[in-house]
């Protein structure tokens, strides 16, 4: 037996729903052009809108169709797209349809009296507590190491309740699902450069050494800090940017896309982006993200529910890249 909450919050989700029906069958109702032979809706989930597709077929004498204008409420930022003429493949949405601030103001005398199939699309905008609402996303908390150099996150996308959509369309799709997958990409540069006599954390200990000498008044610390920190700098090779910077660059998302695969191709890499918070070694903080939260996409039907699968992310080579960025600047 369902739980109070459960109870709840399935009322949520067909509220949530029908209120969003609802707010589209007055349009077409003001529209009075008859029933659809097809609908089509697609939810797209970055944007956190609606998209409907409608095809209808209007025979010249039953066209019902008004000759005046029809005046359309512009809330949720309700737009048509098209009005296409199925017949000749022509757009009349530039030329029949305005949009002011309040409303948006549709004149049938630009449609063709003599086409008889037309499909409108529409677009408007929906609370993300309905998309929230309609599926279901589930990532592994801790990844698998069963390959060696690769970290696997499973990752579950479904619909949560096919039966209530179904109440409403016949044809859904959920438009660029998206799950977060959080890497955590501290471990792997501490990996790195905890190697023993690393000369970049030798070299921010020694400025660590000039700054505590200064703070303190203590100038042998500080000419010990200088001295150790010359000492390295000797050891560098001159590179146009900051060690830092090159080496905080993998985590660009263009760059840390190529540490990312997915083994369904259903699933699609969209971005990622870096933590706020910066990685530390010990009392040392490093100018680089301690984590990145890498977005996959994914879409759903009603006829495909749900859709599972793993982000693959190879350690070993965000590692190896690690080493390559170091080799650069220092001799080691």
């Amino acid at each position: 037996m369902a739980s109070g909450k459960e109870i709840e919050k399935a009322k949520s989700a067909l509220d949530l729903a029908t209120e969003s029906y609802d707010f589209l069958e007055k349009i077409w109702k003001k529209l009075n052009v008859g029933d659809p032979i097809a609908t089509t809706v697609t939810y797209v989930y970055p944007k956190c809108c609606m998209e409907t597709t409608r095809i209808y077929r209007i025979p010249v004498h039953r066209r019902k169709i008004p000759r005046t204008k029809i005046n359309l409420p512009a809330g949720k930022n309700f737009q048509i797209l098209n009005i296409l003429d199925l017949d000749t493949g022509i757009d009349y949405a530039d030329i029949s349809v305005r949009r002011d601030e309040d409303k948006v103001t549709l004149d049938p005398k630009k449609l063709p009296s003599s086409s008889e199939r037309f499909m409108i699309k529409t677009v408007n905008q929906i609370d993300r507590s309905l998309l929230d609402a309609l599926v279901d996303v589930r990532v592994s908390e801790v990844a698998s190491r069963e390959e060696k150099d690769k970290d696997r996150h499973w990752i579950v996308a479904a619909i949560k309740d096919e039966g209530l959509l179904r109440n409403f369309y016949k044809h859904v799709t959920l438009e660029d699902v998206d799950i977060g997958v959080g890497i955590n990409v501290h471990r792997y540069y501490s990996t790195v450069l905890r190697t023993e006599d690393n000369p970049l954390i030798r070299l921010m200990r020694a400025n660590q050494k000039i700054f505590q000498g200064i703070d303190r008044g203590r100038k042998g610390l500080e000419s010990w800090g200088k001295l150790s920190r010359r000492t390295i700098l000797k050891g560098m090779k001159k590179q146009k940017e900051d060690v830092f910077t090159a080496m905080s660059r993998l985590c660009l998302p263009g760059f840390f896309r190529n540490y990312i695969s997915l083994d369904n191709p259903s699933f699609v890499y969209m971005d990622s982006r870096r933590s706020e918070s910066l990685m530390t070694l010990g009392r040392i903080m490093l100018p680089i993200p301690s984590g990145i939260n890498v977005t996959v996409g994914t879409t759903l039907k009603l006829e495909e529910p749900a859709q599972k699968g793993h982000l693959i992310f190879d350690r070993g080579g965000f590692c190896l890249d690690i080493e390559k960025v170091l080799k650069k600047y220092f001799k080691i």
